[in-house]
């Protein structure tokens, strides 16, 4: 419930605290279980003494989006085995780095120019909106100075890759 009320509650957009990284990424995982924990395996390598400066409630909804859309294009395998999905982060003055990766389909050459455009979405109709990586683009390159990419080979899985600048309160 702690996690769902942080996550939950009413920030102002411009409203920004010391996040412990490691602990963000905790909650981020109870509040996506349901939609991870049938179909992969977490696994968290993020060091304990990572503090972000941001919005908490905006960046934690960056990383949903990317769990459970990595949680989501595991399942759409219906593979007999768990998918695996890692998040790795690491503290490289002057940035924060974290990395979102996971061994599911991989998206296509032609649709990896378009995945950050609003309302583009591969899912099948009523299944996305297509607004769940557009405004995670917003909020991580507009909202909080950083940068957001992927890499990704089809058939190979795929990569999100978030850099926030070192700030301090």
């Amino acid at each position: 419930m702690q996690s769902l009320r942080v996550f939950t509650r009413s920030v102002k957009d411009d409203e920004k605290s010391s996040y412990d990284l490691l602990d963000l990424v905790h909650q981020v995982f109870l509040i996506s279980k349901n939609e991870v924990k049938y179909v992969a395996n977490l696994e968290i390598d993020v060091p304990e003494d990572i503090i972000l400066y941001c919005n908490g409630v905006q960046i934690a909804q960056v990383f949903v989006n990317i769990l459970v859309n990595a949680a989501q294009a595991i399942k759409s395998q219906k593979r007999y085995n768990m998918g695996t999905i890692r998040i790795v982060a690491r503290q490289t003055d002057p940035n924060i780095i974290i990395r979102f990766e996971d061994d599911g389909p991989g998206i296509p050459k032609e649709n990896l120019s378009k995945i950050f455009e609003p309302f583009f979405t591969t899912k099948e109709i009523g299944k996305g909106t297509g607004l769940g990586l557009s405004i995670s683009y917003d909020i991580i390159v507009n909202k909080h100075n950083g940068s957001i990419n992927v890499r990704s080979e089809y058939g190979h899985g795929c990569v999100f890759t978030i850099v926030l600048p070192i700030v301090s309160a």
